[in-house]
This record gives C-alpha cells, structure tokens and sequence, in this order.
C-alpha cells in the first residue's frame, strides 16, 4: 500500500473527484439494472436499456482504476478504499442493491475486466437462481463461490463474499459480529489516513497556534476512531502495524492514540473518557515541534544541550495546551498528560517535580502505548523491534518506568503475536497475524493469513488459518515458531491485513 499523503495535489484532488463521480454513476446504474430485473425477465428487450448504460459505467471505471470492488451496507457503499458519497436520488436503489445482494448471501461486486451487455445480463440470470437467505440466517461461506463458478472465469464481474468476524473479537473487547470485513478496513483505513493528514497540518502551523484549536475536521476524526474500537477494533489495532514511510512525529502520535483507545476500551472507559485520552495524545508532544528537525531525527547520540531540548519539550506542551482557552476537565487531563508524560512510574524522568507526582491513569495508558509504537518502529537513531520483542522489552520495564498492570493488559490485548506480527509458521509457511485470539487462555494462537508456502510457493496463499485448529489425534495442526522480519522476506503486512 502506498504511504500516507502529506499534500494532496490538484491532479490528485480531481482524480477523486473524477473517480467519485464514475462510482457513483457505477453503483447507481447497477442499482436500476437490478431494480429493472425485478420487473422484467433478462431477455427482455426492456432490460437492454438498463443492460447497456450498466455496461458502459462499468468500463469507464475499470479503464479508470482497473480492477474495483464495490462494497457496502445499505447507504455505506466502499469503492476499493474510498467511500461513495451518494446523493439522495441515488442513495435509496442503492441501499435496495445491497439489502438485495445481502439476501443472496453476497457482500459486493467486484470488476476483473471490461464488461458488454451480455455479460450484465449473464449476471443477473445467475443472480436470480441464486437462493435467498431466510430472514435472521446465516450466510453460506461459500455461496459466492457458486455465483462466480456459474459466471465463469472469463466474466469480467465477478462477486465478493459475505465476511464476518466471530462475536467475541480481539481480547473480549466485542467482534462486529455481522459487519464486512471489507468495508470496516476501508473505513478504518481512511480514518486513518485522515489523521496523519490533520496531524501534519497541526504541527505545521506556526508556534503561536499550535496550542489552539485543532485544524477544522480533527476532532471529527477522533471521535469516529472512538466509534471504531467500540464497533471493531480489530482494525483499529491492525492501523498500528502500518510502519510505511511519512514522517515519524505524526504517525506516531496517531498509532499511540490507537494503541491507547484499545487499551482503554478495554480497561472499560467510556466514549467520554477515550475521546479525553485522543485529544490529550494529540497534545502531549506538540512541544516536539519546537524542537529543531535536525535533533529531533538526529541518528547519533545527542549533546547535552540538544537532551535538555528534548526533556523540555513536556513543559513547551503544557504551556502551548495551556492557550486552548478555559480550564475544563477535558483541558486538564489534556495539560496533565502533556506535562507528566515522560516522567516514570518510579518518579524519574522529566520534568523534575518538587516531590512525588502520581501519574494519572490516562498518562499511564499512554506511556505504555507510545513505548510499544516507539520500539516496534525503525527510526534514524534506533531499529525497530519485532513485536513480540518490544512486549519483552515492556515487561523487562514494567514497575520501573510503566505501570506493570498496564503492560500485563496491553499484552493480553495484543496475544503472544501482535495483531500484524509476520510470523513462521510450525508447517514452513510465512503469515501475518490476521485477528488476535480470541481466547486469552491461548495467547499464542491467533488467526493468520498465510503470504507463502513451506518453499515460496503460491498454493494456499491468502488463506485464513485458525491456530487453534486441530487435526485428527487432537494435536495442533500449525503452530508459530517465531517471528520475523516483513521485510527480510518481502511481506507487505497491510496488503494482508486490507487487502
């Protein structure tokens, strides 16, 4: 996938524009085209109307972005990873398309090739002898399989399945049971992106403003990244293991506010309190920014004088959340965090205090989270840790420097292998840590997807595979043996994690 953007350009902004309007013509005319099916029988000449503006919003799609998959739930429609905004004319067909495709067990559409006529009207045949879902069932897993086996390879539109992830989710913290996976990583995704986004803007606003108002859509964004670790925050945890390029500062302030809206979910805050810990993360390193870029990345040891830039920065981020204007509660957990942030659990760290300081339960969350980000990713002044090493590294610190029930929460969290993880696999296959454990009791059995075989062969790649399956005798048919590095072996992680 590619990194983050920092400046969107015009070309790029007219490319959106451009591929929102072919989206939306697409989805809309696929919407008429089965509307009209209801009405008419595909040979039809009535159909042909239908059949061929379908055909011809298809291609200039396709031309446009190549292979696309539409996806959604009612009025949420994804395109590949953007989301569709539809007007009001469009947005009730729409909504009856996918309510339509959901009774025939189907999560989307997808498009391989250019399309004709006949190939639309193949495809509604198809769909029509397709069995619908009684209310309140269960889709069948494998019902796209037959769709497409019946379109045949050659089809230029194909479908996509129904995915669901079980009820229990990452570490207890709730599964979206009944949401496609596709369309929460997209969602998710762009949440994210999104992010990075305002918080290259924030830092890059003049000194004197940084401590004001967060730039316009920002508190927006936090608030919907709430939303996600209380609907799914398999992706919000997943978002983390993204260590593409773009600069450092930002993104880590977005995965440390990841990291510890799932940690805090967990510990059973409320939406009130993990938007309090969102926009106090987003200020405790504003005093960074004042510190010169030629210290901050410096890749060698720092002088004296660049170290107590550095150690002042806590203070620099208390004054600039200090100008925010009047004192709520939410402003003082935001100065709170941004002064004690780098102090210890033991009383250590900067800034000195006249005496002892207890640390408040959401710097705590914090300071766990941002050391994990902080390890797990390659900077110019130290490589990255693999994720199971930075959890040692935490529990080799827990009581000194972070809160030893927090590490002991934030490991539970995450399993033995990190949602992310790239591990080997007991069967000589390489995979990606594709859903935590789901039972706590087995830490070291997540879900993965596997990237490559026993010898680098494709069969069997993309395949989901539960560890804690078992074969005839009652022994584990794979287990992880270690982890290694994406890089070393070429795994794009988040190409397996979204696809």
């Amino acid at each position: 996938m590619s990194q983050p953007p920092t400046q969107p350009s015009t070309n790029a902004r007219r490319a959106n524009q451009r591929l929102q309007e072919l989206g939306q013509r697409f989805t809309y005319r696929v919407a008429v085209l089965l509307r009209t099916a209801q009405i008419h029988s595909p040979e039809n000449r009535a159909m042909d109307f239908s059949l061929r503006t379908a055909a011809q919003a298809a291609n200039a799609l396709f031309d446009m972005v190549g292979e696309v998959n539409l996806i959604g739930e009612e009025h949420i429609v994804h395109l590949n990873e953007q989301r569709l905004h539809l007007d009001k004319s469009a947005s009730a067909p729409v909504a009856d398309t996918m309510r339509a495709l959901r009774d025939w067990q189907l999560g989307g559409v997808q498009l391989t090739a250019t399309t004709d006529v006949e190939t639309w009207r193949r495809f509604i045949i198809v769909l029509q002898q397709q069995p619908v879902m009684e209310a309140g069932g269960t889709p069948d897993p494998d019902a796209h399989h037959r769709v497409n086996l019946a379109l045949g390879e050659r089809s230029g539109v194909r479908v996509l399945p129904i995915m669901r992830l079980g009820g229990a989710g990452i570490g207890g913290a709730g599964g979206g049971a009944g949401q496609s996976l596709l369309v929460q990583a997209s969602r998710a995704l762009s949440l994210y992106v999104r992010a990075i986004e305002l918080m290259i803007r924030l830092h890059g606003q003049d000194a004197d403003k940084l401590g004001g108002a967060f730039p316009a859509g920002l508190t927006k964004v936090l608030q919907a990244l709430v939303d996600q670790v209380f609907t799914e925050p398999r992706f919000v945890l997943a978002l983390v293991a993204w260590k593409q390029g773009g600069p450092y500062l930002p993104r880590h302030v977005v995965n440390t506010l990841l990291l510890g809206l799932a940690l805090g979910r967990r510990l059973g805050l409320n939406r009130s309190a993990l938007m309090d810990l969102a926009q106090a993360t987003v200020c405790a390193d504003l005093g960074m920014v004042l510190v010169p870029e030629a210290v901050r990345e410096k890749p060698g040891p720092l002088t004296a004088q660049e170290r107590a830039l550095i150690d002042r920065h806590p203070l620099d981020s208390a004054r600039l959340t200090l100008t925010a204007g009047r004192l709520s509660l939410t402003a003082r957990r935001r100065l709170r965090l941004a002064f004690e942030h780098h102090r210890k659990a033991d009383q250590s760290g900067a800034p000195k205090t006249l005496g002892p300081l207890d640390q408040h339960l959401l710097t705590r969350i914090f300071a766990v989270c941002e050391t994990f980000d902080a390890l797990t990713t390659t900077t110019p002044w130290r490589a990255g840790l693999l994720p199971d090493e930075a959890l040692a590294k935490l529990q080799e610190d827990a009581g000194r420097g972070l809160d030893p029930a927090l590490v002991g929460q934030l490991q539970r969290l995450l399993g033995r292998w990190p949602l992310g993880a790239t591990v080997l696999l007991s069967t000589g296959e390489l995979a990606v840590v594709y859903l935590s454990p789901t039972d706590e009791r087995a830490p070291d059995r997540p879900v993965v997807r596997v990237v490559a075989g026993p010898n680098g062969e494709t069969s069997g790649v993309g395949a989901l595979i539960d560890l804690t399956d078992r074969d005839a005798r009652g022994g584990y048919q794979r287990s992880v043996r270690r982890a290694v590095d994406p890089a070393a072996f070429g795994v794009e992680v988040q190409r397996a994690l979204f696809g």
